[in-house]
């Protein structure tokens, strides 16, 4: 006997909804006046998610607006009679805010003001749900009273500033802080990210008390995101305890006052991210055991000091498996400075680095800070056999890598051939040294030592970036010949941003650039050669065993 599956039948106007939420805003404007039956959905569906204010101001009476220099203001204030069509469709907004939003109609600050003064109701948007501030290219001061429009079921806020137009003072974001933690209870995700103010706000001042009593009292977040302000050790203990927490980016305290190690903290975390001292880290790491985190990067705020980086690597073994870490980020918090690594006392050397190796699984790698560093092929080779699941490798490629040893070519034979699931590639090697090989020939390519375990086979690696930073470099046409061989898959090759366009290296590496397309074209016709060869062969065994005068 045949079982059959029963579905639902969608009635008509499920269907609608369904065509509704993928139909654009003209689409949806058109449905709108097509009947009174596809009117409502149309209309919910073109006011659920508002890139701005604009729209909304553009439904008082068309006197009331003016543009002027692609901005929306005022060109009177609205009367008491004429916030009809605005409450109307207001209700129907659920997020404020496209982050890819790129209209070129700006609004005017004093909108907000207005809007705020002369509102015939306490709340504008009762029933928004989410919203993306940073977006709108509002002023600092505009964070508050926009806040004060909303309704009190906001389950996601993001607070950016991120130019000099929109920065935030610290009062602003006090204010702000403030109205959050009285009226949006069921915060779901918070983002604060202030980019354009001075590297961190200190644990002492009065935004940082604000934010650390905002997330005591928030008990259903699933995502927190804030570098910029240090929290107290008792508030990341709070944020440990949310068993609905899968997402977090804090700022750590310089000190870490919790003796206590906590027992299964952070229970549903699978990615952290973290801004801290390399001691701020280290203490952190002995208090917050982390054996489930799958993903963890690391903004390091200080100069590496040198009698740390060996408790400082092994901290990061301590605190998370290798049997559960398969992502692993470290880099300087704010912006890097050669000079100030080329200063620095520490040397970092492929000792220091052992404890990561255990990270068995290991997906991706990422590892830059402002030091020294003494690296060399062996290390490479023992990489790309602890971590055959790499995807992407970024050793110490960046221009404020100072390196007092570098691998030679053959380390990018040894990721080619022991890394199978390699794709990117960021490292800084010695593409020069070569030319004092005992075997080295002018005329000739790279010698077949360099290929290492590839001498006399073919590489099979489908590495297709490689960020090559300022590596120095001799004969670019044979260093491209090379690169071809151990990564035949090769797009795409990027040098450092920050170097300087007469250095030498760099004029070289464009020229190998320039060269890897030609490898590919050449590697192509050969392929096409040989899926030919067969069916040439048994053409020309067909004519030899032809007699053309036996019947």
């Amino acid at each position: 006997m045949s079982s059959t599956i029963q579905h639902r039948t969608l009635h008509i106007a499920e269907i609608f909804r369904h065509i509704c939420d993928v139909a654009d805003n003209m689409t949806l404007a058109i449905l709108a006046r097509t009947c009174k039956a596809f009117q409502e959905p149309s209309l919910q569906a073109l006011w659920r998610i508002l890139p701005d204010f604009v729209p909304l101001v553009k439904c008082f009476p068309h006197d009331c607006w003016i543009i002027q220099n692609d901005e929306l203001r005022f060109a009177r204030l609205p009367l008491p009679n004429e916030w009809i069509v605005f409450l109307k469709y207001a209700k129907l907004v659920k997020s404020l805010g496209c982050r890819y939003h790129t209209s070129p109609l700006k609004l005017h600050a004093g909108v907000i003001d207005a809007l705020c003064a002369l509102r015939p109701t306490l709340v504008l948007f009762p029933n928004i749900r989410s919203l993306d501030w940073p977006i709108m290219d509002l002023r600092g001061s505009s964070l508050p009273p926009t806040l004060s429009l909303l309704g009190d079921g906001i389950t996601a806020l993001w607070i950016e500033s991120y130019s000099r137009a929109v920065s935030l003072s610290e009062q602003m974001l006090q204010t702000a802080i403030a109205i959050i933690a009285s009226r949006f209870r069921y915060l779901k995700s918070l983002h604060i990210s202030l980019e354009d103010t001075d590297p961190g706000i200190g644990i002492d001042s009065e935004v940082s008390t604000a934010l650390s009593s905002l997330l005591v009292g928030l008990h259903a977040l699933t995502e927190f995101k804030c570098l910029d302000i240090s929290l107290s050790s008792p508030t990341i203990m709070h944020l440990a305890q949310l068993i609905t927490l899968q997402d977090l980016e804090v700022r750590l305290p310089d000190s870490w006052t919790c003796p206590e190690p906590t027992v299964n903290p952070f229970a549903s975390l699978t990615t952290i991210t973290l801004a801290t001292t390399i001691y701020g880290y280290i203490q952190f790491s002995k208090a917050v055991p982390l054996p489930h985190i799958q993903k963890f990067c690391l903004y390091v705020e200080d100069d590496p000091p040198a009698q740390l980086i060996p408790d400082f690597f092994s901290a990061i073994r301590r605190q998370f498996s290798p049997i559960s870490l398969q992502n692993l980020s470290i880099n300087p918090a704010g912006v890097p400075n050669e000079t100030r690594a080329r200063q620095s006392g520490t040397v970092i050397h492929p000792a220091d680095l052992w404890p990561l190796l255990e990270f068995s699984l290991m997906k991706n790698f990422d590892f830059a800070m402002e030091c020294h560093y003494a690296l060399h092929d062996a290390f490479i080779l023992h990489v790309a056999k602890a971590w055959p699941h790499l995807e992407t490798f970024y050793l110490c490629n960046e221009n404020y890598c100072v390196h007092d040893t570098l691998p030679s070519l053959t380390a990018l034979a040894h990721l080619a051939v022991h890394a199978h699931n390699l794709a990117e590639v960021g490292l800084q090697f010695d593409a020069a040294g070569w030319t004092r090989h005992p075997d080295f020939d002018h005329d000739g390519g790279p010698p077949e030592q360099l290929y290492g375990e590839l001498q006399g086979r073919a590489s099979t690696s489908d590495v297709y970036s490689l960020h090559v930073g300022i590596s120095p470099i001799a004969l670019p046409e044979k260093v491209a010949l090379f690169l071809a061989r151990v990564f035949p898959a090769l797009e795409s090759l990027v040098t450092s941003a920050f170097a300087n366009a007469e250095d030498r290296a760099l004029k070289r590496w464009r020229e190998v650039e320039r060269y890897l397309p030609m490898f590919v074209r050449i590697r192509a016709d050969e392929r096409l050669r040989l899926q030919q060869e067969p069916t040439d062969a048994c053409d020309d065994e067909y004519v030899m065993t032809v007699d053309p005068d036996v019947p």
